[in-house]
């Protein structure tokens, strides 16, 4: 790649609209790849690529699920609503933005095998 960075684990995925009623599968999707230090590579739009953007995100407090199976869209919506059933019954947490998928192993892990979470911002009431 142009940065000489390895492919990062895990992978984020965030659908747009995912979740929100009446939609049964997102308007979008958006990709990135996590860095664990700042050292490896600066912030800003990619000279080379517009589509590349490098940005340092503020912490996040999450409710979180992981699950074993194939990165699935079906498998992302199940987490979600698992998620959301658990946050209805704890009523000094809401809801606080977007939720992301997070999927951590690559091609040559079975479908069976691969992990992946999927995580709803919250925020106390």
């Amino acid at each position: 790649n142009r940065r000489d960075i390895a492919m990062t684990s895990p992978v984020e995925m965030n659908y747009d609209g995912l979740g929100e009623p009446g939609t049964t599968k997102p308007t979008g999707w958006t990709m990135s790849f996590l860095y664990r230090t700042r050292e490896l590579g600066p912030e800003g739009m990619d000279p080379k690529d517009d589509r590349i953007l490098v940005e340092d995100l503020p912490p996040v407090t999450v409710v979180a699920i992981g699950m074993r199976g194939p990165y699935k869209l079906d498998r992302v919506k199940t987490g979600l609503a698992t998620l959301r059933g658990c946050l209805a019954s704890q009523p000094e947490w809401e809801e606080a933005g977007k939720s992301r998928a997070l999927f951590y192993n690559g091609p040559e892990v079975r479908p069976r095998d691969k992990w992946l979470e999927v995580q709803l911002p919250v925020r106390r009431r």
